[in-house]
């Protein structure tokens, strides 16, 4: 009798059966809690920059995703090109994400670039600086906001401070 189709067999089905890489036991470690799809309404200005600055109003809404392993990417819902007030457009976001086990807290940054819409000339970037907690049921991340604008040389022309609230879909 030949065993080696019947081994083949036996190996390919422990294979198959073998957990993913991402399994919920790897989810549920703290430092990957955040990782899925979220929707996030963006509350800021530059006069909230100020310490005791007025609360800053909602400015946007994004859909992020953070991916195991500490990358992510933002979708941002902007205006479409040519609508009056909305003399530019951005790019959708990259960036990276980590956690400190020691304050409990996640760390995300976001950079993305900025083009004129008439023109399709580069303006500048922007980059997205965010601390997250996590609520106890896991489906709502919020914390403070920086934004920081630069030209296209580099230089700094707006900072926006505020915060984000982050919905788990």
């Amino acid at each position: 009798m030949n065993r080696l189709p019947v081994l083949t067999l036996a190996l390919g089905l422990i294979a198959a059966s073998a957990p993913a890489p991402a399994s919920d036991a790897l989810l549920n470690l703290p430092a990957n809690r955040l990782t899925g799809l979220w929707t996030t309404d963006i509350y800021v200005s530059p006069a909230a920059c100020t310490p005791g600055g007025p609360k800053p109003p909602l400015v946007g809404h994004n859909t992020m995703v953070f991916n195991l392993g500490g990358t992510l990417v933002e979708n941002p819902e902007v205006s479409p090109a040519g609508i009056p007030g909305a003399p530019q457009l951005r790019t959708f976001g990259l960036g990276k994400w980590s956690y400190d086990m020691r304050t409990r807290q996640y760390r995300a940054q976001v950079r993305f670039d900025w083009y004129a819409s008439a023109t399709g000339a580069y303006m500048g970037y922007q980059v997205i600086e965010r601390t997250i907690l996590l609520s106890n049921d896991r489906n709502t991340a919020y914390g403070p906001v920086t934004a920081t604008r630069h030209a296209a040389d580099g230089s700094v022309i707006a900072r926006l401070c505020g915060e984000g609230i982050s919905t788990r879909l």
